[in-house]
């Protein structure tokens, strides 16, 4: 396993054990919209992070990348709607996770490897500050705050999380040095061949 699958899935499956622990803790607080949009949140987010970096690894194998970016997509929104046996919660987890899967895998088989390496951390770094601000308006309706007017400042909380955030991966991209597998046989869309007969080089699209 690549480093980079290390920490998307460390990030990604912190963030859902700690988004499914607050709302089986508080879930007496939650409404039915609250519920959907978590599982709504997990599936899409989950789904689409994953599949641009399936659709970058299998370079190729769209078939390949599709499935395991569906199945890890429904299996997040599942995750997060099942337990509290709401079957519409459940059923909006399952189809984002599976549209989020499928449409990561097929955005990155359509990108040349290096930009879908800068989307998938682009994506990784929106989908923990959008998990980060689900949790606390899950704690907002503890607390009764989410019936608050809306503040200017309360803006600046989840804006500066997700700048702290892009600086953080940022950061440690450049620490890593990784590169993406460009020389992976599936990553090569041409290759030359000697011609013999004529002493030239023939491009053929593999």
């Amino acid at each position: 396993m690549s480093p980079t699958l290390w920490s998307i899935a460390l990030t990604l499956g912190t963030l859902l054990l700690l988004t499914l622990a607050l709302m089986w803790r508080y879930q007496q607080y939650l409404s039915t919209m609250t519920l959907m949009m978590g599982a709504m949140l997990s599936g899409m987010g989950v789904g689409l992070t994953l599949g641009l970096y399936f659709g970058m690894h299998w370079k190729g194998e769209l078939l390949l990348s599709t499935v395991w970016s569906m199945g890890a997509g429904a299996f997040a929104g599942l995750l997060v709607s099942v337990p509290f046996q709401h079957p519409l919660a459940a059923i909006d987890g399952l189809l984002s996770g599976i549209m989020g899967g499928m449409m990561g895998a097929m955005l990155s088989e359509m990108l040349a490897l290096h930009h879908a390496y800068v989307l998938t951390q682009i994506m990784l770094v929106v989908t923990t500050g959008l998990f980060i601000l689900f949790i606390s308006v899950v704690k907002g309706n503890r607390t009764g705050e989410s019936g608050q007017p809306f503040k200017k400042s309360w803006l600046f909380k989840p804006i500066g999380t997700l700048l702290l955030l892009a600086f953080f991966f940022i950061g440690i991209d450049k620490l890593t040095a990784f590169e993406p597998p460009l020389d992976h046989p599936k990553c090569h869309h041409e290759h030359h061949l000697e011609d013999h007969h004529h002493g030239g080089d023939i491009r053929v699209a593999v």
